[in-house]
């Protein structure tokens, strides 16, 4: 059977080949992450209240906490897209200034490629179409230069005041502590641990995060089934279970809006 998706995860973080065939609702992450068009159709992505253009001559920046949708359109052939999620810390031991979950972290949503990152990006294609037990030494070699490439014409340095990050010293103390507990939660029970009324928490929150506390308990989630998924003790329907969806294909119909495949389809591409 086909693979729509390939993944490798490394110090680095984790690299995705993968076909864009369903449309992803609007959701968030809380690191950075970068994507390159490898063949079919030029794409729109939804960045914030903007749509972005992805195609084979430019790169996709996207900051943490910023609202990314992606409506798909059938046009013959499916996009394959290749997706970088870096890894705070790998980050900053390649650029001790790399606050990667920082808001601002990106000057802007698209920029120019360049020869030798497009080279990179072909040769992480490859590693991840062709080679059957692909190694996190023949990924890292290709992401270090594209990493080179970000932090040498992509990165806003001057707005990365660590007091402005999401979560950090400007934040309020109440909202600080709903974001340092990974556990999905519902809005009523994140208000409730913040001690606010859930309209006062929904605003207090929004203001502080730039997302919604429903979508924040998303990132959560989706960040929760990924780990799951790569533990192959658990079965599909046995993850959602753990999530709170009784029924497989509530769990299946989240999965596939979040990540554009089916929770199946994805652990295949882990295999």
């Amino acid at each position: 059977m086909s693979r729509k998706c390939r993944s490798v995860n490394g110090a680095f973080g984790t690299v995705v080949l993968h076909r864009l065939s369903h449309s992803i609702a609007t959701h968030v992450h809380r690191t950075a992450r970068v994507m390159f068009k490898v063949d079919g159709p030029d794409i729109l992505i939804r960045v914030g209240d903007v749509e972005s253009l992805l195609s084979g001559a430019n790169v996709l920046l996207l900051n943490p906490w910023t609202q990314h949708s992606y409506a798909h359109k059938p046009r013959g052939r499916d996009p394959l897209v290749l997706e970088l999620s870096l890894d705070t810390d790998w980050m900053k031991s390649i650029d001790e200034r790399s606050l990667i979950s920082h808001p601002n972290f990106f000057a802007a949503p698209t920029v120019d490629s360049t020869d030798e990152v497009k080279s990179s990006v072909r040769a992480l294609t490859d590693v991840l179409a062709f080679v059957l037990d692909p190694t996190e030494a023949a990924v890292e070699s290709n992401v270090r230069e594209v990493v080179r490439f970000l932090i040498d014409h992509c990165v806003n340095w001057k707005a990365l005041s660590p007091c402005e990050a999401i979560g950090g010293l400007q934040c309020d103390k109440r909202i600080r502590k709903v974001l340092a507990v990974e556990q999905p939660r519902s809005v009523e029970e994140m208000a409730q641990a913040a001690g606010m009324s859930r309209s006062h928490f929904f605003n207090s929150f929004k203001q502080a995060t730039r997302v919604t506390p429903a979508e924040f308990a998303n990132m959560l989630r989706i960040e929760k089934a990924l780990r799951l998924m790569a533990d192959t003790r658990h079965t599909v329907s046995e993850i959602g279970l753990l999530l709170g969806y009784e029924s497989p294909g509530n769990f299946t119909r989240f999965f596939r809006a979040q990540q554009g495949m089916s929770p199946t389809e994805f652990r295949r591409g882990n295999d």
